[in-house]
């Protein structure tokens, strides 16, 4: 547009004229016509160049003649790659909307068949439409391209993703200076989940296996003759499975999108038997179930974890010292 625009306004060329004198396509004197009028012109015809539009204008010298056919090139090159990427994010879009709407009908005919009430089948697409249209990130098994990747490099993405939210409880940030592996063994079993809003995070009155961690997201606990709280990011929950046989006492239920870390019970056991740390976990669950039994009942909860220094004081000054001595041997 602006070389157009430039090359017309020039002094001088070759055949003495440029696109601004009058042709036989235009009885328009574009010099006697304002700036203005000029270079909306040139930007019409640079316009023109990329698509199928018409223009009065045509070159009149061998400069402006070049541009025309550089500028013709180029908008072959780039505006059918323009066109290309357009038409194919439409495809996509209408491809995902087929299969949005293809869930919908499925579920409006089963629950059809099944003789479920409209209002209550109502409901239940509502529910699924509000879950359809929640967008996730990415999970690791929808990334192929990591399984291409050495073990090792595996285990350093993972130990990265899920560290900073395990060192939050004070004694998995000790233990890896007990033992420098421990972490990244511990990494390499922990997993992400996502729940979308209203799902349930922990039923109540149900042995619990797995401590979650709410990564991204709310959510709100309910315990038994108690008010509803909020937790947000951060939030332990189902923490005392890792040290004992624990049934849940409240209940959690996702109010918005969460992600979750997910770390099983299984997972700590195995990467505390795989490094020098066996003693130090063993004398932190035992000060946990003893502090544990010494609780009223409508003291116990599902969320958070316990101080260090709770700990350190459901211990007997023996415990303590012995606590301590394994601590420092196991980081010698």
């Amino acid at each position: 547009c602006c070389a157009w625009f430039a090359i017309g306004t020039a002094p001088s060329s070759d055949t003495g004229l440029t696109w601004l004198d009058p042709s036989h396509s235009s009885t328009i004197d574009y010099r006697e016509v304002g700036t203005l009028f000029q270079y909306t012109t040139a930007l019409h015809w640079a316009m023109t160049q990329m698509t199928p539009g018409s223009m009065e204008v045509v070159p009149k010298n061998s400069l402006e003649r070049v541009l025309s056919v550089v500028s013709i090139m180029f908008g072959l090159l780039f505006g059918s790659s323009i066109i290309s990427q357009l038409s194919a994010m439409m495809v996509k879009m209408q491809i995902q909307q087929q299969e949005k709407s293809a869930k919908v009908l499925n579920l409006r005919k089963f629950l059809s068949q099944q003789q479920i009430s409209p209002s209550f089948a109502h409901q239940v697409e509502r529910v699924l439409l509000d879950r359809l249209s929640v967008s996730h990130r990415l999970r690791e098994q929808d990334v192929e391209a990591l399984e291409l990747l050495p073990a090792h490099v595996q285990a350093q993405i993972k130990e990265c993703m899920f560290v900073s939210h395990l060192v939050r409880h004070q004694l998995l940030r000790q233990l890896p200076a007990c033992s420098p592996t421990f972490m990244r063994a511990l990494c390499s079993k922990v997993f992400s989940t996502y729940l979308a809003r209203g799902d349930e995070l922990l039923p109540p009155s149900e042995e619990c296996k797995t401590v979650r961690i709410i990564r991204r997201g709310e959510a709100v606990y309910q315990c038994v003759g108690k008010d509803t709280s909020s937790v947000g990011e951060g939030t332990w929950i189902g923490e005392p499975c890792l040290w004992m046989q624990w049934t849940t006492v409240g209940r959690v239920e996702t109010t918005s999108a969460c992600e979750l870390v997910s770390l099983p019970r299984e997972a700590l056991s195995e990467a505390v038997a795989k490094n020098r740390v066996l003693g130090v976990v063993r004398m932190y669950g035992s000060a946990f179930r003893c502090m544990v039994a010494n609780m009223l009942e409508e003291d116990l909860s599902d969320i958070g974890f316990m101080d260090m220094g709770e700990a350190m004081f459901y211990l007997t000054g023996d415990m303590r010292v012995r606590y301590s001595a394994r601590v420092r041997r196991a980081a010698g």
